[in-house]
């Protein structure tokens, strides 16, 4: 009976365990949500006018783990060309950037095709830029669709591109928000991240079974 117990406790004290691992752990707490969650589209581009980088900005109203990195593929037939993505923060640091193959190989959802990056870890009310550099010419077109929903953690706060043209940049020109519809273009994955309360939560749980099982122990039950 006292080896039942003992190793129900063990079986206990695990599951917390992993379970605080997965909450700590960014990227692994739940599936990837996508940024762009809807679009609707009639009419597409036939390609960029010209070599830029193209993008928007946004900004999450909690803390969140970016887990991918995409781009709109027109048709969902693969891209033509590989390309450049670009995670910034405000003061233009690049937080994180992946290029994204040509083909199609990719990982896509709703016509975005994603590639994985090491989680970047994004503050809540904090504004991000996000642009993908495209080579003239190509027919792999941004979209600027009659309409989109974003997930409910992220807010878009208007379309952004580079003047420059010497490959991936951060997008300074803008924000506009005219169409209001705005530019895609680059998307990407996402985790929310646990509340500290919720950690708390988890650790006070795997401490209560720890000093349970050492009671038990203790008096050997």
């Amino acid at each position: 009976m006292m080896i039942q117990m003992r190793g129900k406790s063990f079986c206990c004290l695990a599951g917390l365990l992993l379970a605080v691992i997965s909450f700590c752990a960014p990227g692994s707490a739940a599936a990837d949500q996508p940024a762009v969650t809807s679009m609707t589209v009639t009419t597409w581009s036939d390609g960029v006018s010209q070599s830029t980088t193209y993008g928007w900005l946004f900004q999450p109203s909690c803390d969140i783990s970016v887990t991918q990195l995409g781009l709109w593929d027109e048709g969902g037939d693969g891209l033509s060309f590989a390309h450049d993505i670009g995670l910034w923060d405000s003061s233009h640091q690049l937080l994180a950037a992946a290029t994204l193959a040509a083909g199609t190989d990719a990982e896509c959802i709703d016509s975005f095709c994603y590639v994985p990056i090491a989680p970047v870890i994004l503050s809540a009310g904090q504004t991000y830029a996000l642009g993908a550099y495209y080579v003239s010419p190509t027919t792999d077109a941004e979209t600027i669709p009659n309409s989109f929903t974003t997930a409910s953690d992220i807010t878009w706060k208007g379309a952004v591109w580079s003047d420059s043209v010497e490959g991936l940049s951060y997008p300074a020109t803008g924000p506009f928000n005219n169409p209001p519809s705005g530019i895609f273009g680059p998307s990407f994955t996402y985790n929310a991240v646990p509340e500290p309360s919720t950690l708390a939560l988890l650790a006070t749980a795997v401490a209560s079974v720890v000093l349970i099982t050492w009671r038990r122990r203790k008096l050997g039950w």
